[in-house]
């Protein structure tokens, strides 16, 4: 019986734990005070690998109903994972912010502030190693168009980044 209690008690916590969430969104709306980030639709479908895929895998599929992402990375490099799927979404946050279309940094000090990272060589390496990550991969978003009168259709965007 007190596990049943405990359980309702933790259900209803979570729920209002949910609804004070919802409302601080709503709050932060109002107010203008909300962060918003900026990201590309395919990315936000399908997705990038969390883990590091494993050495010598240069090729990352995802599916997302009649969405397909598929992205290629470069052989030095390798593909983009984990944090890095940070930087597009940052730097586009940036360069919308910013009204600019191309984002420069002074320094190696600049651009670890801009991201909060801590000053030191490790640090730069680690940011310098999604940079090339990121930007040296090849994106093929496709998605798939069907009507009851048309045969099936695959609409193909490619980008270099």
């Amino acid at each position: 019986m007190y596990g049943r209690i405990l359980a309702i008690w933790s259900f209803r916590s979570a729920g209002c734990a949910q609804a004070e969430a919802i409302e601080l969104v709503r709050l932060k709306r109002e107010s203008v005070t909300q962060n918003l980030g900026f990201a590309s639709r395919p990315f936000v479908l399908c997705g990038l690998p969390v883990k590091r895929p494993a050495k010598g895998v240069l090729l990352h599929e995802r599916r997302n109903g009649q969405f397909h992402l598929q992205v290629t990375g470069h052989p030095t490099y390798g593909l983009p994972w984990g944090q890095d799927r940070l930087v597009p979404i940052f730097l586009a946050t940036l360069a919308i912010r910013q009204q600019k279309q191309v984002i420069a940094f002074r320094s190696a000090t600049e651009m670890l502030d801009t991201f909060g990272m801590q000053q030191g060589g490790s640090q730069y390496r680690r940011l310098v190693g999604a940079f090339q990550r990121v930007f040296w991969r090849h994106n093929f978003f496709r998605f798939l168009i069907h009507s009851a009168r048309e045969p099936l259709l695959f609409i193909r965007l490619d980008s270099t980044s």
